[in-house]
């Protein structure tokens, strides 16, 4: 057996017995650290992770891909900042590395002593179609608690319903970050000053290295279209292009937050 593929069966064992969305403190049990040590993963964006209101959750197969990616980052020789624009981030994805690299390790050893008698792992939804977080099984900080994330003191705050407001206010949002997305004109300095303010934490991660001149779409055609609401919180938005129809994923942390786009789906067929 490759390296690699030791690598993936020794991540599948450490997190085949987990839900799809898990807390900080379940994340901190299966990797063998702190709670302190996740929160200040998420806090600086080394661990994927979505905050609705006071409280964190993580999506196990972004974790996965992610503690996949520092094993091969590790494995693979630093290069310079000339020829990667994300040199800053692979730094970054070093800080953690030592710890994942034990905790995957430590997977990899159990699946070789022969425990291949397990119990098969508990079914759980479709990885095709969109994972939502069970906010019950998190536990939301006691009213008038200070957040540790933010040092804002936390009172009740409005639970969000679907109404017809919150319906055009959704996809409003959506229209109007894909029309900022949608720039490849502009140079990257103007577009990242038009998306960045509607984006959430975890995007401004991620596409904050973006070129945005390999966006092949270059306007909206069309009104957006919520596709599931199955979740207050979270709101899945396509949205048509003179390039296909977008997705668009969508949150707000309580009633009278703004939706905030955390990822754009592609049209079929572009890459």
């Amino acid at each position: 057996m490759s390296s690699d593929s030791g690598a993936c069966d020794a991540l599948d064992r450490l997190f085949e017995q987990s839900p799809p969305t898990l807390g900080p403190t379940e994340v901190a049990e299966r990797l063998g650290v702190s709670n302190k040590s996740v929160y200040t993963w998420l806090r600086e964006g080394l661990i994927p992770g979505y905050k609705v209101g006071s409280t964190w959750f993580i999506i196990r197969d972004e974790l996965k891909d992610t503690c996949a990616g520092v094993r091969m980052s590790l494995a693979t020789p630093a290069r310079s900042s000339s020829s990667t624009q994300n040199g800053t981030k692979g730094t970054d994805m070093r800080k953690i590395g030592t710890a994942l690299l034990i905790v995957v390790t430590a997977a990899a050893l159990t699946a070789c002593t022969g425990q291949n008698n397990a119990p098969a792992p508990t079914p759980s939804a479709s990885s095709t179609g969109p994972i939502y977080p069970d906010l019950d099984q998190f536990t939301p900080a006691p009213e008038g608690l200070i957040d540790e994330d933010s040092g804002e003191t936390h009172g009740p705050r409005p639970v969000p319903t679907w109404d017809d407001e919150s319906r055009e206010s959704a996809t409003a949002a959506a229209v109007a970050v894909m029309t900022a997305y949608a720039r490849p004109d502009l140079p990257f300095e103007q577009w990242w000053a038009g998306l960045q303010p509607l984006l959430d934490n975890k995007a401004t991660q991620d596409y904050a290295y973006m070129d945005p001149a390999r966006i092949v779409a270059t306007s909206v055609t069309g009104p957006a279209v919520i596709t599931d609401d199955t979740s207050a919180y979270v709101a899945f938005v396509d949205v048509p292009t003179n390039a296909g129809t977008y997705g668009v994923v969508l949150s707000r942390a309580d009633a009278d937050s703004p939706w905030l786009a955390g990822r754009f789906i592609l049209p079929e067929g572009v890459n």
